[in-house]
Protein backbone atom coordinates (compact mmCIF):
# COMPACT_ATOMS: atom_id res chain seq x y z
CA UNK A 1 0.00 0.00 0.00
CA UNK A 2 1.19 3.16 -0.75
CA UNK A 3 1.28 6.37 0.97
CA UNK A 4 -2.06 8.48 1.61
CA UNK A 5 -3.61 11.40 1.96
CA UNK A 6 -2.73 12.93 6.05
CA UNK A 7 -6.68 13.40 6.61
CA UNK A 8 -9.26 10.74 7.56
CA UNK A 9 -11.95 10.91 4.53
CA UNK A 10 -15.48 10.82 4.77
CA UNK A 11 -18.13 11.36 2.17
CA UNK A 12 -21.73 12.73 2.31
CA UNK A 13 -24.06 11.31 -0.70
CA UNK A 14 -22.58 12.29 -4.05
CA UNK A 15 -25.20 13.52 -6.76
CA UNK A 16 -24.83 12.05 -10.29
CA UNK A 17 -22.68 14.19 -12.56
CA UNK A 18 -19.54 14.38 -14.80
CA UNK A 19 -16.32 11.97 -15.15
CA UNK A 20 -14.69 15.06 -13.58
CA UNK A 21 -12.30 15.44 -11.18
CA UNK A 22 -13.18 17.66 -7.86
CA UNK A 23 -10.41 18.70 -6.45
CA UNK A 24 -9.79 20.60 -3.49
CA UNK A 25 -6.54 21.27 -0.80
CA UNK A 26 -6.55 21.77 2.77
CA UNK A 27 -4.22 23.33 4.72
CA UNK A 28 -2.43 25.41 1.83
CA UNK A 29 -0.33 27.14 3.83
CA UNK A 30 1.03 24.20 6.08
CA UNK A 31 4.52 22.45 4.40
CA UNK A 32 4.18 18.78 4.90
CA UNK A 33 6.79 16.17 4.67
CA UNK A 34 5.52 12.72 4.79
CA UNK A 35 2.04 12.42 4.94
CA UNK A 36 0.14 10.36 7.41
CA UNK A 37 -2.29 7.30 6.09
CA UNK A 38 -5.94 7.32 6.42
CA UNK A 39 -8.48 5.17 8.38
CA UNK A 40 -12.65 5.12 8.62
CA UNK A 41 -13.12 5.87 5.09
CA UNK A 42 -16.67 5.78 3.97
CA UNK A 43 -18.07 6.81 8.13
CA UNK A 44 -20.36 9.16 7.11
CA UNK A 45 -22.82 8.96 9.81
CA UNK A 46 -22.15 12.29 11.85
CA UNK A 47 -21.52 14.13 8.80
CA UNK A 48 -24.08 17.04 8.92
CA UNK A 49 -26.46 17.69 5.55
CA UNK A 50 -25.52 20.90 3.42
CA UNK A 51 -27.86 23.20 1.68
CA UNK A 52 -26.34 24.42 -1.86
CA UNK A 53 -26.82 28.48 -2.11
CA UNK A 54 -28.17 29.09 -5.25
CA UNK A 55 -25.88 29.55 -8.32
CA UNK A 56 -25.23 33.85 -8.67
CA UNK A 57 -22.89 32.60 -11.66
CA UNK A 58 -21.25 29.52 -13.07
CA UNK A 59 -17.00 29.88 -14.15
CA UNK A 60 -15.79 27.47 -16.66
CA UNK A 61 -12.68 25.39 -15.51
CA UNK A 62 -10.37 22.78 -16.80
CA UNK A 63 -8.66 20.02 -15.25
CA UNK A 64 -4.43 19.77 -15.56
CA UNK A 65 -3.40 16.32 -15.04
CA UNK A 66 0.64 17.49 -14.78
CA UNK A 67 2.11 13.50 -14.96
CA UNK A 68 5.06 13.73 -12.77
CA UNK A 69 7.98 12.09 -10.74
CA UNK A 70 10.50 13.11 -8.31
CA UNK A 71 13.15 11.85 -10.52
CA UNK A 72 12.12 13.46 -13.61
CA UNK A 73 14.21 16.15 -14.33
CA UNK A 74 12.42 17.90 -16.65
CA UNK A 75 8.76 17.45 -15.00
CA UNK A 76 9.53 20.66 -12.86
CA UNK A 77 9.38 22.60 -16.26
CA UNK A 78 5.68 21.22 -16.83
CA UNK A 79 5.07 22.19 -13.57
CA UNK A 80 6.12 25.80 -14.03
CA UNK A 81 3.88 25.90 -17.08
CA UNK A 82 0.99 24.70 -15.31
CA UNK A 83 1.26 27.66 -12.97
CA UNK A 84 1.67 30.45 -15.72
CA UNK A 85 -1.51 28.90 -17.03
CA UNK A 86 -3.31 29.38 -13.80
CA UNK A 87 -1.64 32.89 -13.55
CA UNK A 88 -3.20 33.52 -16.81
CA UNK A 89 -6.79 32.10 -15.86
CA UNK A 90 -6.95 33.07 -12.47
CA UNK A 91 -9.65 31.10 -10.83
CA UNK A 92 -10.29 28.27 -13.56
CA UNK A 93 -7.39 25.86 -13.69
CA UNK A 94 -7.73 22.58 -11.64
CA UNK A 95 -4.10 21.43 -11.50
CA UNK A 96 -3.41 17.33 -10.48
CA UNK A 97 0.29 16.49 -9.71
CA UNK A 98 0.15 12.42 -10.27
CA UNK A 99 3.11 11.03 -9.19
CA UNK A 100 3.85 7.65 -11.59
CA UNK A 101 6.18 4.98 -13.11
CA UNK A 102 10.15 4.57 -11.84
CA UNK A 103 10.46 8.53 -11.94
CA UNK A 104 8.29 8.48 -8.69
CA UNK A 105 9.39 5.04 -6.97
CA UNK A 106 11.91 6.03 -4.12
CA UNK A 107 13.25 2.47 -4.37
CA UNK A 108 14.71 3.97 -7.52
CA UNK A 109 16.07 7.82 -6.65
CA UNK A 110 18.16 9.39 -9.79
CA UNK A 111 21.71 9.29 -10.66
CA UNK A 112 23.58 11.07 -7.64
CA UNK A 113 20.62 11.22 -5.04
CA UNK A 114 22.38 12.63 -1.56
CA UNK A 115 21.96 9.56 1.15
CA UNK A 116 18.69 9.48 2.98
CA UNK A 117 16.93 11.85 -0.04
CA UNK A 118 14.11 10.21 -2.12
CA UNK A 119 12.41 8.61 0.47
CA UNK A 120 8.75 9.43 0.23
CA UNK A 121 6.34 7.68 -2.19
CA UNK A 122 4.14 10.12 -3.53
CA UNK A 123 2.60 7.40 -5.87
CA UNK A 124 -1.30 6.61 -5.09
CA UNK A 125 -3.08 3.41 -6.19
CA UNK A 126 -5.43 5.70 -8.59
CA UNK A 127 -2.58 7.27 -10.10
CA UNK A 128 -1.26 3.96 -11.51
CA UNK A 129 -4.53 2.88 -12.63
CA UNK A 130 -5.39 6.11 -14.42
CA UNK A 131 -0.93 5.42 -16.11
CA UNK A 132 -2.20 1.85 -16.75
CA UNK A 133 -2.42 0.31 -20.41
CA UNK A 134 -6.16 -0.28 -20.00
CA UNK A 135 -6.70 3.49 -19.69
CA UNK A 136 -4.50 6.55 -20.49
CA UNK A 137 -0.91 5.29 -20.45
CA UNK A 138 0.56 8.17 -20.19
CA UNK A 139 4.41 7.60 -18.32
CA UNK A 140 4.96 5.08 -21.42
CA UNK A 141 5.49 7.70 -23.85
CA UNK A 142 8.00 9.79 -21.07
CA UNK A 143 7.54 12.56 -18.25
CA UNK A 144 6.18 14.80 -17.86
CA UNK A 145 3.11 14.72 -19.70
CA UNK A 146 -0.25 15.54 -19.39
CA UNK A 147 -3.96 15.40 -19.92
CA UNK A 148 -6.45 18.73 -20.07
CA UNK A 149 -9.73 17.89 -18.84
CA UNK A 150 -9.00 13.96 -19.88
CA UNK A 151 -10.18 15.20 -23.59
CA UNK A 152 -9.02 14.08 -27.03
CA UNK A 153 -8.81 10.81 -25.37
CA UNK A 154 -7.96 7.65 -28.06
CA UNK A 155 -6.89 4.48 -26.39
CA UNK A 156 -5.04 3.93 -30.25
CA UNK A 157 -3.61 6.84 -31.01
CA UNK A 158 -2.98 8.53 -27.58
CA UNK A 159 -3.88 12.25 -28.40
CA UNK A 160 -5.12 12.62 -25.03
CA UNK A 161 -1.40 12.70 -23.51
CA UNK A 162 -0.04 16.45 -24.48
CA UNK A 163 3.36 17.96 -24.08
CA UNK A 164 3.87 20.59 -21.60
CA UNK A 165 4.38 23.37 -24.49
CA UNK A 166 1.23 22.77 -25.60
CA UNK A 167 -0.84 23.32 -22.74
CA UNK A 168 -1.23 26.87 -22.77
CA UNK A 169 -2.96 26.76 -26.45
CA UNK A 170 -4.99 23.72 -25.72
CA UNK A 171 -5.97 25.58 -22.51
CA UNK A 172 -7.16 28.42 -24.34
CA UNK A 173 -9.17 26.43 -26.56
CA UNK A 174 -10.71 24.53 -23.99
CA UNK A 175 -11.89 27.51 -21.93
CA UNK A 176 -13.72 29.17 -24.12
CA UNK A 177 -16.12 26.38 -24.31
CA UNK A 178 -19.83 26.34 -23.21
CA UNK A 179 -19.81 24.72 -19.33
CA UNK A 180 -22.14 21.61 -19.40
CA UNK A 181 -22.38 21.01 -15.63
CA UNK A 182 -22.23 23.36 -12.56
CA UNK A 183 -20.33 21.76 -9.87
CA UNK A 184 -20.24 22.67 -6.07
CA UNK A 185 -17.95 21.54 -2.99
CA UNK A 186 -18.22 21.47 0.30
CA UNK A 187 -15.78 20.26 2.87
CA UNK A 188 -16.32 20.36 6.26
CA UNK A 189 -12.94 19.54 8.56
CA UNK A 190 -13.25 18.02 12.38
CA UNK A 191 -9.77 18.93 13.48
CA UNK A 192 -10.24 17.43 16.68
CA UNK A 193 -12.04 13.98 15.12
CA UNK A 194 -9.98 14.54 12.33
CA UNK A 195 -12.72 14.10 9.91
CA UNK A 196 -13.40 14.86 6.50
CA UNK A 197 -16.94 15.33 5.28
CA UNK A 198 -17.66 16.29 1.93
CA UNK A 199 -20.45 16.97 -0.19
CA UNK A 200 -20.90 17.50 -3.86
CA UNK A 201 -23.67 19.06 -5.94
CA UNK A 202 -23.89 18.30 -9.35
CA UNK A 203 -26.07 19.84 -12.08
CA UNK A 204 -26.72 19.40 -16.09
CA UNK A 205 -27.39 22.83 -17.69
CA UNK A 206 -26.91 21.62 -21.37
CA UNK A 207 -28.54 18.07 -21.83
CA UNK A 208 -26.18 14.96 -22.74
CA UNK A 209 -26.26 12.00 -24.12
CA UNK A 210 -24.46 8.61 -22.74
CA UNK A 211 -23.16 7.71 -19.17
CA UNK A 212 -21.07 9.94 -16.67
CA UNK A 213 -19.38 9.38 -13.23
CA UNK A 214 -18.37 11.93 -10.79
CA UNK A 215 -15.04 11.19 -9.09
CA UNK A 216 -13.86 13.13 -6.27
CA UNK A 217 -9.95 13.52 -5.67
CA UNK A 218 -7.80 14.55 -2.78
CA UNK A 219 -5.03 16.84 -3.25
CA UNK A 220 -2.52 17.84 -1.20
CA UNK A 221 -0.71 21.28 -1.55
CA UNK A 222 2.51 22.44 -0.70
CA UNK A 223 4.88 19.45 -0.05
CA UNK A 224 8.45 20.32 0.84
CA UNK A 225 10.27 17.28 -0.62
CA UNK A 226 12.92 16.45 -2.79
CA UNK A 227 13.15 16.59 -6.83
CA UNK A 228 15.29 16.35 -9.09
CA UNK A 229 15.39 19.69 -11.13
CA UNK A 230 17.51 19.43 -14.24
CA UNK A 231 21.08 18.29 -12.89
CA UNK A 232 19.93 19.29 -9.72
CA UNK A 233 18.73 18.04 -6.97
CA UNK A 234 16.33 20.23 -4.85
CA UNK A 235 15.51 19.18 -1.18
CA UNK A 236 13.04 21.77 -0.84
CA UNK A 237 11.04 22.00 -3.73
CA UNK A 238 7.92 22.86 -3.04
CA UNK A 239 5.42 19.88 -4.60
CA UNK A 240 2.11 20.98 -5.95
CA UNK A 241 -1.54 20.19 -5.88
CA UNK A 242 -0.28 16.41 -5.65
CA UNK A 243 -3.08 13.29 -5.62
CA UNK A 244 -3.17 11.82 -2.71
CA UNK A 245 -6.36 9.38 -2.90
CA UNK A 246 -9.68 9.35 -4.44
CA UNK A 247 -12.41 9.87 -1.93
CA UNK A 248 -14.94 7.82 -4.15
CA UNK A 249 -12.57 5.31 -6.41
CA UNK A 250 -10.78 5.94 -9.13
CA UNK A 251 -13.36 5.98 -11.41
CA UNK A 252 -16.00 7.40 -9.44
CA UNK A 253 -20.10 7.03 -8.83
CA UNK A 254 -22.60 6.46 -12.21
Amino acid sequence: MKNKAKYFLMTTKILSGLLIAILFTLCSCDYVNVPIPQTNVGDTASCPTYTFSPSSGIVKKILIEDYTGQGCKNCPTAARELHVIDSINPGRIIGLGVHVSDFANPNSPPAGAPVGSYTVDFRTDEGDIYDAQNAFYISIAGLPKGMLSRKDYNATTYTHRKNWWTWQSSATTYLAETADVELKIINDYDNIAKKLCTSVYTRFINPQSGIYNLVVLLVQDSIVNWQLDGSTHVPNYLHRHVLRDAINSAWGDQ
